[in-house]
């Protein structure tokens, strides 16, 4: 094997394998990670302990020195871990067709755009790809029994974002047999337990529920603008960002945009249908595009 395919071989497993981390160790990881940015940015903390993080303690933020965020709205912007935790672990596929566009928070994107680039490697051989992809395979799947065998009674405020973490691997794992599967010769299931936990209390969940029953639609189709919309159904306008990212085109915090995160509009979607609610035919059409 001649240096420039072994290169390109250690490239394609550093930019996947690290971002495949499953189980506790995966969040202590994303943890760091959030850490280093608030640090960088001169926001003081309580503290900088996984160990106290992982035993129920938040992250809250004492003062700023120097450098800081700012919303659009010029308020200074208010970070905890839950925002780095979707920034850092994004699963939304936005192009089976690779192009030249940076994907940093979107694991999902980011792995299919490596593979693409592999399988149109004319430096490769078939074989030498299928064996490439299966051991990415191998890899998820890996990753995906060690969140699996973490258990609610560990620890129930981490067990939300483990099964989150797990419920993403198993999207990317469909997606690359989906893409792939020519070249995957591993007899593996392919994954359909998505798991549900009760998400009835997140922000993003009563704003999304606002966008499935209509009234965030009929509101904006009145002419009110975002932080209008958000007064109206909530009495302020803190929220206004859900909104404005979900329709925007070109959102900047995709943590924040519903309707492009294909499994909060699906968990929105299964839970109206459990309860036997009505469902706007906005929201379907959205919910449609990402499937």
């Amino acid at each position: 094997m001649d240096n420039e395919k072994f290169n390109k071989i250690i490239d394609l497993q550093q930019k996947i394998g690290s971002n495949f981390h499953g189980g506790y160790y995966g969040l202590s990881i994303l943890f760091d990670k959030g850490i280093w940015i608030l640090k960088r940015n001169n926001f003081k903390l309580n503290h900088q302990n996984f160990e106290d993080f992982y035993n129920g303690k938040e992250i809250e933020i004492l003062g700023i020195e120097g450098k800081i965020f700012i919303e659009n709205n010029g308020k200074i912007e208010n970070r905890n871990f839950n925002d780095f935790f979707e920034d850092n672990y994004q699963f939304i596929f936005e192009s089976n067709i690779f192009e030249v566009f940076n994907w940093p928070n979107n694991v999902l994107q980011t792995v299919i755009n490596e593979l693409i680039k592999i399988s149109f490697d004319s430096d490769f051989s078939e074989n030498e790809k299928a064996t490439l992809i299966e051991g990415i395979v191998l890899k998820i799947s890996y990753e995906i029994d060690k969140s699996e065998k973490c258990t609610k009674n560990e620890n129930k405020i981490l067990f939300a974002k483990l099964i989150y973490i797990s419920n993403g691997y198993k999207d990317i794992y469909n997606k690359v047999h989906d893409l792939f599967g020519k070249y995957i010769n591993v007899e593996k299931k392919i994954y359909n337990d998505i798991k549900t936990i009760n998400y009835i209390d997140e922000t993003w969940f009563k704003i999304g529920f606002d966008f499935a029953n209509g009234n965030i639609f009929g509101l904006k189709e009145k002419g009110y603008c975002y932080s209008a919309i958000v007064k109206e159904l909530y009495g302020d306008d803190k929220f206004k960002n859900y909104v404005s990212e979900s329709f925007s085109p070109n959102p900047s915090n995709k943590s924040k945009c519903i309707l492009k995160d294909h499994s909060k509009m699906n968990y929105i979607k299964n839970y109206f249908e459990k309860n036997s609610l009505y469902i706007h035919i906005k929201f379907i059409e959205y919910f449609d595009k990402l499937n």
